[in-house]
């Protein structure tokens, strides 16, 4: 933002729904296999994710807009805990699943373990964002491009019907 030219910077959230996302698929996948699901830090932490089109939307917006000045916009879909998310996710592919509160710090070795020996790819910051709010105000982006973020149930149906479609599991 030190140019001088006059723009918008868009800062997302978890995006979800697309085909190369995959921290949603990841963790279908985990509940699809496993009757228990481990929850960082018990899963009070806040998430925004944010559907894919509505990103979409949003970038249509804004390079459609003249800007004067510069700006940065947070877009996020709307708040619920981590705990809720894997809930719905559980739900909406019939499964339920037991989740057990394990501490952040618990997880990180394991990971590291996994890693080394090519069992997984996860990048060590992802169990340290189980410990982290995400507080993205929803104003800026519902104002400035008319854009009302879908609610996650809806996003994800949506999700899982464009991957049936594709073959992802």
């Amino acid at each position: 933002m030190t140019s001088n030219h006059n723009g918008v910077m868009l800062h997302a959230t978890m995006i979800y729904g697309g085909n190369q996302e995959n921290n949603i698929q990841r963790l279908l996948w985990i509940i699809r296999r496993f009757p228990i699901l481990p929850v960082p830090g018990g899963g009070r932490q806040i998430v925004q994710p944010i559907y894919v089109d509505d990103v979409v939307d949003c970038l249509f917006a804004a390079a459609t807009t003249r800007w004067t000045g510069k700006y940065v916009v947070g877009i996020a879909g709307k708040p619920l805990s981590w705990r809720m998310m894997a809930k719905i996710c559980a739900k909406s592919i019939g499964r339920r699943c037991v989740m057990i509160s394990v501490p952040v710090s618990f997880l990180s070795v394991p990971i590291q373990f996994l890693n080394k020996i090519g069992a997984t790819q996860i990048e060590a910051g992802f169990v340290q964002r189980f410990s982290e709010n995400v507080n993205v105000s929803l104003a800026a982006m519902t104002t400035m491009f008319a854009v009302q973020p879908r609610e996650f149930e809806v996003g994800l149906r949506l999700a899982l019907e464009n991957w049936r479609q594709q073959g992802v599991k």
